[in-house]
């Protein structure tokens, strides 16, 4: 596969409410789609967007490097199937200098190419089987009006509910996370996520008070991940690991005891080539893979779901209900999910694009 013409735009997605993001308020999402062309004409779409607060680049970086990254890649012939291409990416001198936003978003446009080339989903490009559907966790927003918000979710189908803790303090949160925890039917899950917010102390606090409820796991609950196996003894609230992942290497890591999942945000951690060597650790370990996503448009999203469909084990659900944040997406029909599940049939290579939300840009 030979690289022949690429583009690059600049998209402005309004959100649905203003995002409170360190210190001020996010109203427009921003980010970059890249186009790639081969020979035959056939294109193949990336998106690049750091999450401001998330990603240490900016998006004015990012732009400069896939400029830069890009016309390299001009200059390269890419093996047809994804394994060679991974190790040849691996092997251009830049490519370990390049952003995580940056590797995820040339590595999703050439999986797209290649897909579009071999007449496959990129679920079926990448993985020898790989599931039809997605189920997706709902983000529970309490806003005081929390349990219309659970009856509504529930409603449309979502078995499986993230709620954001660490806000207030242990005994407030563990009250809430067991008030929520009556209400939800049998069968459906709760997530947590504390974003690293409680020294060791206030962390086991939380989790005694929320002995006996339906927590799949908590995201995150320690200032420093070190102490998790200590948390874990404590309190035997099962732990995953996300935003620490990116403080690591693959090989080699050995996850602490009292993990039982790995959140992978393939933007973060750099990568589609990335997710599946961490998906290979979290295997080896007997670890649970959740593919999620930060705030991004649909052409992201569609790539986390396809990988979702080849490294989740079933009924797992992926962290993809950020699509709810945006008025508008940059592709058409929008990612969506219904029933509380993506359609991986539904998320073509080379979607339709909303082009009253892109700007010219080379």
């Amino acid at each position: 596969m030979h690289l022949t013409a690429w583009n690059i735009f600049r998209y402005e997605l309004p959100l649905t409410a203003p995002l409170p993001m360190m210190g001020r308020e996010l109203t427009i999402r921003s980010g970059l789609l890249l186009q790639v062309q081969d020979g035959g004409g056939r294109v193949g779409i990336g998106e690049v967007a750091p999450f401001p607060g998330l990603h240490k680049e900016s998006l004015a970086a990012a732009r400069e490097q896939l400029i830069e990254a890009t016309r390299t890649l001009l200059h390269h012939r890419f093996p047809d199937a994804p394994e060679p291409l991974w190790w040849t990416l691996k092997g251009l001198p830049e490519y370990d200098r390049w952003f995580p936003t940056v590797r995820y978003g040339l590595e999703v446009a050439l999986v797209n190419l290649l897909a579009v080339r071999r007449s496959l989903s990129p679920a079926g490009l990448l993985f020898p089987r790989h599931r039809e559907e997605i189920p997706v966790n709902a983000l529970l927003v309490d806003n005081g009006e929390w349990e219309a918000h659970l009856q509504a979710l529930l409603a449309e189908g979502y078995t499986t509910i993230k709620l954001k803790v660490g806000r207030k303090s242990p005994a407030e949160e563990g009250e809430r996370v067991r008030a929520i925890s009556r209400r939800l039917p049998p069968g459906v899950r709760l997530r947590l996520d504390a974003n690293r917010a409680w020294t060791p102390e206030e962390a086991v606090e939380f989790g005694q008070a929320v002995r006996g409820c339906p927590v799949e796991y908590i995201e995150e609950p320690l200032e420093d991940a070190a102490g998790i196996p200590q948390f874990y003894q404590a309190t035997g609230l099962p732990c995953a690991l996300d935003e620490s992942l990116p403080d690591h290497n693959p090989e080699g890591f050995v996850p602490p005891s009292g993990v039982t999942a790995l959140v992978l945000k393939p933007s973060v951690i750099g990568g589609v080539a990335a997710t599946l060597t961490w998906a290979a650790l979290a295997r080896k370990h007997h670890l649970k893979v959740v593919i999620s996503s930060p705030v991004e448009s649909g052409v992201g999203l569609a790539m986390a779901a396809q990988l979702a469909a080849g490294l989740h084990e079933e009924g797992v659900a992926a962290g993809l209900d950020t699509w709810r944040y945006l008025q508008e997406d940059l592709i058409r029909p929008r990612f969506s999910v219904s029933r509380g599940v993506v359609q991986i049939s539904s998320l073509l290579p080379t979607p339709d694009l909303n082009h009253t939300v892109l700007t010219g840009e080379r």
